[in-house]
């Protein structure tokens, strides 16, 4: 009966409770504070290649971690937290091997069932240094455990016999530069930034850490970053300048430490993908598209297309551009998902705006 009322009454000319709500105020896709944007303009701390891939997946999202510093509310340990513990792990380890080699470790020597007995050690100790771990129930926390043991042991068991496959050796851990050198970076850290160049009167530097550099028996270097999940990100992202770390680690490795290159590539730790941009056509662990195989001009001419496009990202986040939206969909690990409610409907909406914007 009463569903039978309310279908009269919306048949009436009455207005749909929809058209009574007053519309949504349109969305800036640019910052107007001007206290904000002269900070933007103004800073003199480089800026990191993550960061710069984190704005062009979604300026949003970099707004409210990056400007606004807006901390997610986090009861359990994140996977952001279990990543930074394996590179910790992992940059352990090989230093320990490094040191114990007095050199580049020579990992066709090595025993593997005592080098992931080394790894569990490590990953124990730096769980237990970790407050929300040892807070966790001892059911959970054997669980936790044990499934980073296995995410290790997987790793290093394949890592190990491609790395002698390819008769690498890993030489450099954590190697930093364009920032004071943490006590867990490598003893041959940089403080200085790898130099860009301007845009309009204002240098463009940038800062990192990479995860591993491996030495070729010529010497020329292969930067390793480590990736957490499954896949690697498609290499593609190189070429399109939507991704940078590893050409500008590739850079750095040559402009501040000196290295001639071989490639830089991505690895992750859960499936061993491997993915790079290769001057050396006997790295790449598979022929084909998924990685890019160049000659040195191709490669130097790479590393000139990523700086280019580094320098454009950060002119428009000097400008205080922040569109809502992501360049394709939004990412599962953003915890700022309630504050934009960016929904599929209002996403493609906004896509679709763009498109017609460019397309004019």
């Amino acid at each position: 009966m009463h569903a039978a009322h309310y279908n009269a009454w919306l048949g009436r000319d009455q207005k749909r409770p929809a058209e009574c709500a007053s519309p949504a105020p349109p969305y800036a896709d640019a910052l107007a504070d001007r206290e904000l944007l002269a900070a933007l303009e103004s800073r003199d701390r480089p800026y990191s290649p993550a960061e710069l891939e984190r704005y062009l997946i979604c300026p949003y999202l970099y707004y409210c971690e990056k400007l606004l510093e807006l901390q997610p509310l986090e009861r359990e340990i994140a996977p952001v937290d279990y990543g930074l513990l394996l590179h910790d792990v992992l940059a352990r380890l090989y230093r320990d091997l490094h040191e114990q080699g007095r050199g580049a470790v020579d990992v066709a020597a090595l025993d593997p069932e005592q080098v992931v007995a080394r790894a569990w050690e490590l990953l124990d100790e730096c769980l237990m240094r970790q407050p929300r771990f040892a807070n966790l129930p001892g059911a959970q926390r054997d669980i936790e455990r044990q499934s980073l043991h296995g995410i290790l042991t997987r790793f290093l068991c394949a890592d190990l016999e491609q790395t002698a496959k390819r008769d690498l050796r890993p030489a450099y851990f954590e190697l930093q530069f364009g920032s004071p050198r943490r006590s867990s970076a490598d003893e041959r850290s940089q403080p200085g930034p790898l130099d860009l160049g301007t845009t309009g009167e204002r240098s463009v530097l940038i800062a990192g850490r990479m995860d591993r550099v491996d030495l070729t028996p010529e010497g020329a270097a292969l930067i390793v970053d480590y990736k957490l999940g499954k896949d690697t990100p498609d290499m593609r992202g190189v070429k399109d300048g939507l991704l940078f770390q590893a050409p500008l680690y590739a850079m750095a490795a040559r402009e501040i430490f000196g290295l001639d290159l071989a490639g830089a590539e991505y690895v992750s730790l859960r499936s061993g993908e491997r993915k790079g941009m290769y001057r050396d056509p006997s790295l790449p662990l598979r022929k084909s598209g998924h990685n890019l195989i160049l000659s040195d001009d191709d490669f130097d001419a790479t590393l000139t297309g990523a700086a280019n496009a580094a320098r454009a990202c950060i002119e428009r986040i000097r400008r205080g551009e922040m569109p809502r939206g992501p360049r394709d969909e939004c990412p599962t690990y953003c915890a700022y998902r309630s504050i934009c409610r960016m929904d599929a409907w209002t996403l493609r909406r906004i896509q679709a705006e763009r498109g017609t914007r460019d397309a004019g």
